[in-house]
């Protein structure tokens, strides 16, 4: 049965559309469990009579749940959202980053192809377009040493142009 607040409103308590059930406090099993123990306490263990109280008369038990409890599982909740939060902040570093470094060696490119005396201003151009748009001959262009540079570069505008 789901009780809304509105039943329990009184001239001092403002509405609230807050709606509780036992389902959303206790399990079936703890809802049983209760019920079950009221009833064994009841009856009593040495007693010859074995009369079970009508529901109407049997005093209400105020369960709450244990202070430790709850804790315990907003700790767990914070502590696994917490973890999660890092492992994206470590991502989100990580591709900054590499970002960062990529940026930085497309400025280096520019330098490193005005060094290579043999090519035209327009094969310099293209040879940076390439290896601007494609990160791993960047990265291939940059480790390679000033002669290996030079016959790199004539080779991927060898590719462009299909010879």
């Amino acid at each position: 049965m789901k009780l809304n607040s509105t039943t329990f409103n009184t001239p001092q308590t403002p509405p609230n559309d807050y709606n509780v059930s036992l389902e959303d406090l206790y399990t079936q099993e703890q809802i049983h469990e209760s019920l079950n123990h009221e009833t064994n306490q009841e009856t009593g263990a040495n007693s010859s009579t074995h009369s079970v109280r009508s529901p109407g008369s049997v005093k209400k038990l105020s369960r709450k749940r244990k202070p430790g409890d709850t804790l315990d599982a907003i700790l767990e909740v914070m502590t696994k959202m917490h973890k999660d939060t890092n492992q994206h902040l470590e991502k989100m570093s990580t591709r900054i980053g590499y970002d960062f470094d990529l940026s930085a060696k497309r400025t280096e490119v520019s330098h490193l192809l005005g060094n290579i005396t043999v090519l035209s201003y327009k094969q310099r151009f293209l040879a940076c377009d390439i290896l601007v748009k494609e990160p791993e001959r960047l990265d291939l262009f940059v480790g390679m040493s000033e002669v290996d540079k030079t016959d790199y570069v004539l080779h991927i505008l060898e590719e462009l142009h299909g010879g």
